[in-house]
């Protein structure tokens, strides 16, 4: 099911505290099996290969370490500054 960020914005409105407190996770489903990984949201630049600047997308990072537990962040200004909002 394919959705727009709008319709993400409000399907998200109606989780309850638990859910909107988790971390971003993404799914990733092949032939090898089921994996989870956490998710950044990043905004596609203006030297991005695929997307239109301004773009949003999800971002995991297969290279990262996934012992290496990053803190979470909440100050969404300081968020929004860092990703280009």
């Amino acid at each position: 099911m394919r959705i727009t960020f709008r319709t993400l914005a409000k399907l998200i409105e109606k989780m309850d505290d638990y859910q909107k407190d988790s971390d971003v996770t993404v799914e990733i489903i092949d032939q090898s099996g089921t994996e989870c990984y956490a998710g950044e949201l990043r905004i596609a630049g203006d030297n991005h290969d695929l997307l239109d600047s301004g773009h949003p997308v999800l971002l995991v990072d297969f290279d990262s370490d996934p012992d290496d537990d990053q803190a979470r962040r909440d100050d969404i200004e300081a968020i929004a500054t860092d990703i280009g909002l």
